[in-house]
This record gives C-alpha cells, structure tokens and sequence, in this order.
C-alpha cells in the first residue's frame, strides 16, 4: 500500500525595498574618507622637509667657507685684499682678531683711518685706494666688535646660569675625570662634601661667548698694537665721527 503525501511548498517572502532586512543583507559600499590619507602624507612630508633643511643647516656650519662664499662679490673682494692682526685689548683675556686693509706702498707715507659708529673699514676702502694711487699707504682697519674683525671673545670661568642638560654634562665630565668615588672619598678623608671644589673645577672648565665693548683706553691700545705690528710710525691719523672719542687716548699719549 503506497502512501502519498504533499510537501508544503515554501512560502518565499519578499521584502519591500526599504525595510531594514533588505538593507542588511543587501549592505551599500561605504565610501572611505580620503582625509586619514592627506592628514599622514603632509606629516610625513613636513618630517621630510624638516629633515633636510636641519641637515643642510648643519653642514653649511660644519663648513668654514660658507660665511665667506655668502658674502656680496665686493665684500668679499675687500676681505682677500685685507688680512687680519692678532691683538690684546685687556691683559687678563685672550688675543683677539682686527682686520687690516692696505694700499700703496709700504715704504711710503702712512695714513691710518679710524672708522666711526657704525661703520667698517669697507667704507673707507675707494678713500685708501686713492691715497695708494698716489705713493700714499692707506689702511684702514676694522675695531673690534665691527667689519670682519671679532665681535666676541671666549672667557673661561664664571657663574653662568647653564641649564639642566649642561649641569649633567659637567658632572659626567667631572666623573670621568675624577672618578666615580671621588666626592665620596674626599667626604671620608675631610667629614666634608667638597663642594667649593666641585664648583671650582665646573667654573674652570666653562667656556662663554662675551661681546666685545671699546673705551678709549682699548681702543688706543688696538692702535697702538696694529701700528706696531705694521710698522706704520710714522703715521697720518684719520679720525671719523665717533672714533674722535675713541681714539682720543691714544692721540694724547703721542
């Protein structure tokens, strides 16, 4: 005896449209954001650059001939015709650099030009041209502080306030030196911290840039050294402007 049975068919339910099931099963491509892409390649860019104009910088002052190869083509012409003189400006500080230039002949008559505020000897150099043109030795010098001469001076010692990393630096420059024990051994042998000590030998090793500052006393004595070493006595003194004051010294010592 057979039997027969129907199989219900399966009743197959179609979603509108716009209802929520047919939007989870059929998801839309979402479209990415293209900010997170400019936002890291202009941080990467911006590194790159930064990167570059730090070590270009650091090269040219690695590199002694770049403040002269920046200089205006007359400006450095006037400095290789000139040359530069080792001078003390106070006995207690270390000599210092004073540019010099020159024209006509040596053995001749001797015209020195002492430049005012605010100016150098470049100023001067068509006026010592002249004057070497006809017989005349010209020269004309910068003062320190101005032209190519130096505009500071290295002073060893002081109290200068440096900073947490240059107080660290000192005391591993003070270990390596002293060894690591050193301020222990000293409290054992004294019952004291030798910190006068300690200071002392900080200050010694400290180096610091200090502007230069003429009087009339240090200005007479760059002239009376460069004319000196020039062999210019003799000598035609040219004052301008404020070197008047300057060299005021120097003039009533002759």
């Amino acid at each position: 005896m057979a039997i027969i049975t129907e199989e219900e068919e399966e009743t197959k339910t179609i979603d509108p449209p716009g209802s929520k099931e047919s939007t989870m099963k059929n998801p839309k491509p979402q479209s990415q954001s293209p900010f997170p892409f400019w936002f890291y390649f202009t941080i990467i860019f911006s590194l790159g650059t930064l990167f570059f104009v730090s070590l270009s910088l650091y090269s040219s002052q690695n590199d002694p001939r770049s403040w002269f190869l920046s200089l205006p083509p007359a400006l450095r012409q006037h400095y290789s015709d000139g040359r530069t003189i080792k001078v003390q400006v106070n006995p207690d500080e270390s000599p210092i650099e004073v540019f010099v230039a020159e024209s006509g002949p040596i053995q001749a008559e001797n015209v020195i030009i002492v430049h005012g505020l605010g100016l150098s000897s470049y100023a001067f150099r068509e006026m010592i041209q002249s004057l070497g043109s006809k017989g005349i030795h010209g020269v004309a010098i910068d003062l320190p502080g101005n032209g190519f001469s130096d505009k500071s001076l290295v002073v060893v010692g002081g109290d200068r306030e440096i900073g947490f990393v240059g107080r660290v630096k000192e005391v591993y420059g003070l270990i390596q030196e002293k060894g690591v024990f050193w301020a222990f051994d000293q409290m054992v042998e004294t019952g004291d911290l030798p910190y006068e000590e300690i200071i002392k030998l900080q200050n010694s090793k400290r180096r610091s840039l200090k502007a230069i500052e003429l009087g009339s006393e240090e200005t007479a004595r760059v002239l009376g050294q460069v004319i000196d070493t020039l062999g210019l006595s003799p000598v035609h003194l040219v004052l301008h402007d404020s070197a008047l004051g300057l060299a005021s010294n120097w003039v009533s010592r002759m």
